[in-house]
C-alpha cells in the first residue's frame, strides 16, 4: 500500500502543471523536491494481513468405467467334509409329572407270544440287574387314537453336545452374478479437512516502498566535485575516503503477503483395470443321508375363532345392464373376482348357467353366515330415468348348476349418472352350509322407462 504523503508526480520542476510542487504546497502535501514538509520516520508499521487462501481448483472429471469382464466359468463344489462323531446322548432328565389319562384307545391285535423261558427258581430278590438287550418286537397293533394330550412334565436338562464334527474343506467360489444396476448417487459427503497445503503460488509483486529509514550520520566530507549541470547527472566526481558506516536503519515495515497463488487442477483420475475372471464352479457334493424323524411334539393350543371372511368381487371390465320394469326378462351381469360376464334372464327367478360361466360361483369351504353386502357402481353411459341398480345373492347345492336367489341377501341403490360413483351397504341374513355354490347377479330396474346402463361394479360380501 503506498504512502498516503507519498507524491507520485514525475515533475519536480516547480513548473505550473498540475504535479508541481506549488500545486503540492497548495494542498498541504508533500513532495520530494522540498524537505521542509519530511517529518520523522514513524514507527515500523504492524505486519500486513495474509492474503486469502486461492479458490480450490475444479475436480477433474472421473474417467469412464472400464467394461466388465466377462463371468468365469462356475468352479467345482468341493467335497463335502465327513459327518462329526455323535456326542454322547446326555443324561435322562427326571420323570416329568404323569399326564391325564387320555381315553384308552381301540386295543391293537396281541403281537405273536415270544418263547418262554425255563423258570428258575424263586431265591431272594437280589438287586435288579442291568437291563437285557430286547428282544425282537412282535409286529405293531393297529394304533388306537390318540388321547387327549398330558400336561408336559418338566425338561429334563439337556445332554452334553457332541464336539463338531471336522469342517470339509471349501469348495472353490462359484460365478460371480451379474453386476446389479448402478445405485443413485448419494448426496454429496460433508466438507473433508483441508488438504496438504498446495505449492507457493508465484512470488507477488514487490511491495510498495516503504518510509525512508532516518538518515545515518554523514561521513567524512570528501572533496567537492565540481557541480553538474541541474537535469541529467554528471560523472561522478573522484570517490572520497570512505566515511565510518553509519549504524544500520531500522528495518522497515515488511510489505503486505502476496496472495497465494491459485491451487493446481486435480488430475483426471486413472481408467479402472479389466476384472479379473470368476474361476470355474465346483461340483455339487454328495447329499447326506436323512436325518432320523424327531418325536412328535406336544400338541400346540387351540387357535382363537376366526373373525369372519369376505369374498371380493370385481367386474375386471365395463358391463352392459339391459333396463326393464318390473320382474320381466332382460341382460343381467354375473360378477366374478376381476371378470364379468352376462346372461338373459327373469328377475328373482332361477339361473342355469352352463359351459364357462361356471367358473362365476365360488364354493363355501364351511358353514358361513352372511353379515352384510357392500357394493359400488361406476356408470359409463344410461339411456334410462329413475334407474336403479340391484346386486342379488344366488345360491345352488353342491355340484349343481341351477341357481336360485337368496332371500334377504340383496342391496339396492340409485344409479348414478354419467361417470359419476354410487353404492351402498346393507346388513343381510342367510345361512349357507358347506360345499354351497355362491354367485353375484346384478341387474338394473325403472319404474318408468327401458334402456341400457354401462356400469363398472365392485362388491364385498362380508360372512362369519
Amino acid at each position: 500500500m503506498k504512502n498516503p504523503n507519498y507524491w507520485s508526480g514525475s515533475n519536480n520542476t516547480g513548473s505550473s502543471d498540475d504535479k508541481s510542487c506549488s500545486h503540492h504546497h497548495d494542498n498541504n502535501q508533500c513532495c520530494p523536491c522540498c524537505r521542509c514538509c519530511i517529518g520523522p520516520t514513524g514507527p515500523c508499521g504492524r505486519n500486513g494481513a495474509t492474503g486469502r487462501t486461492g479458490d480450490i481448483g475444479p475436480t477433474g472429471s472421473t474417467g469412464r468405467t472400464g467394461d466388465t469382464g466377462r463371468n468365469g466359468d462356475t468352479g467345482p463344489i468341493g467335497p463335502t467334509g465327513r459327518t462329526g462323531d455323535t456326542g454322547r446322548t446326555g443324561d435322562t432328565g427326571p420323570t416329568g409329572l404323569t399326564g391325564l389319562t387320555g381315553r384308552t384307545g381301540d386295543t391293537g391285535r396281541t403281537g405273536d407270544t415270544g418263547p418262554t423261558g425255563a423258570t428258575g427258581r424263586t431265591g431272594d430278590t437280589g438287586r435288579t440287574g442291568d437291563t437285557g438287550p430286547m428282544g425282537p418286537t412282535g409286529r405293531t397293533g393297529d394304533t388306537g387314537r390318540t388321547g387327549n394330550s398330558g400336561p408336559t412334565g418338566p425338561t429334563g436338562r439337556t445332554g452334553e453336545t457332541g464336539r463338531t464334527g471336522d469342517t470339509g474343506r471349501t469348495g472353490d467360489t462359484g460365478l460371480m452374478g451379474p453386476t446389479g444396476r448402478t445405485g443413485d448417487t448419494g448426496r454429496t459427503g460433508d466438507r473433508g479437512p483441508m488438504g496438504p497445503t498446495g505449492r507457493t503460488g508465484d512470488t507477488g509483486r514487490t511491495g510498495d516502498i516503504g518510509p525512508i529509514g532516518p538518515i545515518g550520520r554523514t561521513g567524512d566530507t570528501g572533496p567537492i566535485g565540481l557541480t553538474g549541470r541541474t537535469g541529467d547527472t554528471g560523472p561522478i566526481g573522484p570517490t572520497g575516503r570512505t566515511g565510518d558506516t553509519g549504524r544500520t536503519g531500522d528495518i522497515g515495515p515488511i510489505g503486505p503477503t502476496g496472495r497465494t497463488g491459485d491451487t493446481g487442477r486435480t488430475g483426471d483420475i486413472g481408467p479402472i483395470g479389466p476384472t479379473g475372471r470368476t474361476g470355474n464352479a465346483g461340483p455339487t457334493g454328495a447329499t447326506g443321508r436323512t436325518g432320523d424323524t424327531g418325536r412328535t411334539g406336544p400338541t400346540g393350543p387351540t387357535g382363537s375363532s376366526s373373525p369372519g371372511s369376505i369374498i371380493p368381487y370385481a367386474s375386471g371390465g365395463s358391463i352392459t345392464l339391459d333396463v326393464s320394469t318390473g320382474n320381466s326378462s332382460r341382460q343381467v351381469g354375473i360378477i366374478g373376482f376381476g371378470t364379468d360376464t352376462t346372461q338373459n334372464t327373469t328377475i328373482n327367478s332361477s339361473i342355469s348357467i352352463i359351459n364357462a360361466l361356471q367358473g362365476f360361483a365360488f364354493v363355501a369351504p364351511r358353514r358361513l353366515t352372511l353379515d352384510s353386502l357392500a357394493v359400488t357402481a361406476v356408470v359409463q353411459s344410461i339411456t334410462s330415468t329413475d334407474t336403479t341398480i340391484t346386486a342379488q345373492i344366488y345360491t345352488a347345492p353342491f355340484n349343481s348348476t341351477t341357481f336360485s336367489p337368496l332371500s334377504g341377501a340383496s342391496v339396492t341403490f340409485t344409479a348414478p349418472g354419467s361417470n359419476v360413483s354410487n353404492g351402498a351397504i346393507a346388513n343381510i341374513t342367510g345361512s349357507i352350509s358347506a360345499g354351497t355354490r355362491i354367485l353375484l347377479v346384478v341387474y338394473a330396474s325403472s319404474a318408468t322407462s327401458c334402456g341400457v346402463v354401462n356400469v363398472f361394479v365392485n362388491a364385498g360380501l362380508a360372512t362369519t
